[in-house]
């Protein structure tokens, strides 16, 4: 459980009996809960840029680059036909 403590004169801390959220010292921390706030603190830390820019590739490709080969493949098709309908007026 974190407890609030201040630093005495001669450099010594103190446990008092104030609030965490009243704390005007500092707040000593259990190993578990110092633990804990690591994990959180990595977890919520904004990511370098030059990650940033592979997440924004690797996100933009995933979309762009199955948009663009169905676009091919209808465009292909789309061609052929085209093609056949002209070769055979009559649409049979």
């Amino acid at each position: 459980m974190a407890t609030c403590v201040r630093l005495l004169n001669n450099n010594n801390l103190r446990a008092t009996t104030d609030s965490i959220e009243n704390c005007t010292g500092y707040v000593a921390l259990e190993p578990q809960e110092y633990a804990e706030m690591q994990f959180l603190t990595q977890a919520f830390q904004i990511p370098e840029t030059a990650q940033l820019q592979e997440l924004f590739i690797w996100a933009f490709g995933i979309v762009v680059i199955p948009f663009l080969v169905s676009w091919a493949y209808q465009t292909v098709i789309d061609w052929f036909e085209n093609d056949v309908s002209f070769n055979n007026p009559n649409g049979d």
